[in-house]
């Protein structure tokens, strides 16, 4: 099951918890992990753009601190009115940086 609650234009906060493997899937989460929380707000970017991020946090049962498997988060950053720069990591480790260009 998953619970978001919107607390603004776009921000919000969500909980996902998987009880089976199907439910980890649907979720996208990896084999030991059962829960996420993620956090997302935006706010006024340049060139009368909207930057975007979402701080997301997985959790398995035991076996590290208060059960924290990752951290991750996915950024979307206006440069100019045509160009935003996407950026999104994780603690696996994994890093993608990407832009979009429009015209």
């Amino acid at each position: 099951w998953k619970i978001k609650c919107t607390l603004g234009d776009c921000n919000y906060v969500e909980f996902g918890t998987a009880l089976n493997e199907t439910g980890r899937k649907k979720l996208g989460l990896t084999a030991p992990e059962f829960e996420y929380m993620k956090l997302g707000f935006c706010g006024a970017g340049c060139c009368g753009g909207q930057y975007t991020v979402d701080i997301s946090v997985f959790f398995q049962e035991t076996g590290t601190l208060f059960g924290i498997t990752r951290i991750g988060a996915e950024m979307s950053i206006p440069i100019m009115s045509n160009l935003t720069v996407n950026v999104s990591f994780d603690s696996s480790p994994s890093l993608c940086v990407g832009w979009e260009f429009t015209f």
